[in-house]
């Protein structure tokens, strides 16, 4: 009975593991919204603790706001916010998309017969401004700097990128000459070993 207790532990974190697998990672708009959402937690922080203010949000430019106004306005509502559109509101919060990208780096094998991976890091820069429009105080005037940096599958890339979304989009980098010229040299001199192995030891 007491073996009983960690070997059915051991299963659990087994199968929580397995589904963490098969959900896969982030795609990379998620990872915008992520982002976006810890911009919104920085928000909350300035803006105080006292529950039930409005928030004016606006988030420019207009053509790439709606992939983290939605994450910033979540944030904000878990704080115990009210976010809303137009006035009148409590404080003003205005926030500039400076940069949106991502870049995948250091491409490499898991082994020899495994398929290619990447270093991912998905980047959000703002700029914000906070304004008590009560008192007609900025509160804060900052840019924020946010990333996650995972690594994934280079087959998956496709399924983590949006094809009609640029900033969703990265280019994966190439291995150098070594890495793929090397590969198969090791591959044809293991099968030879072995073959050599097989038959010294068959005499």
């Amino acid at each position: 009975m007491r073996n009983l207790v960690p070997l059915l532990a051991g299963l659990l974190l087994a199968f929580q593991s397995g589904i963490a697998q098969e959900e896969g990672p982030t795609t990379n708009i998620r990872a915008y919204q992520i982002l976006a959402g810890r911009i919104g937690d920085s928000l909350n922080a300035s803006i105080g603790t006292r529950d039930s203010v409005r928030v004016l949000l606006s988030v420019r430019p207009d053509g790439s706001a709606w992939l983290v106004d939605g994450g910033i306005a979540q944030a904000l509502q878990e704080g115990r916010r009210t976010v809303v559109v137009s006035p009148p509101a409590d404080y003003a919060a205005d926030l500039g998309i400076l940069e949106m990208h991502v870049v995948y780096r250091n491409a490499r094998s898991e082994g020899m017969f495994s398929g290619k991976i990447v270093d991912r890091e998905v980047a959000l820069n703002m700029s914000a401004q906070l304004v008590d429009q009560r008192s007609g105080i900025m509160t804060l005037n900052t840019e924020f700097r946010e990333a996650l940096i995972d690594t994934v599958r280079v087959a998956e890339i496709p399924t983590l990128e949006d094809p009609n979304i640029p900033f969703t989009q990265g280019t994966p980098p190439g291995e150098g000459f070594f890495s793929s010229f090397a590969e198969p040299l090791i591959m044809l001199g293991a099968v030879a070993v072995a073959v050599y192995l097989l038959f010294a030891v068959r005499s």
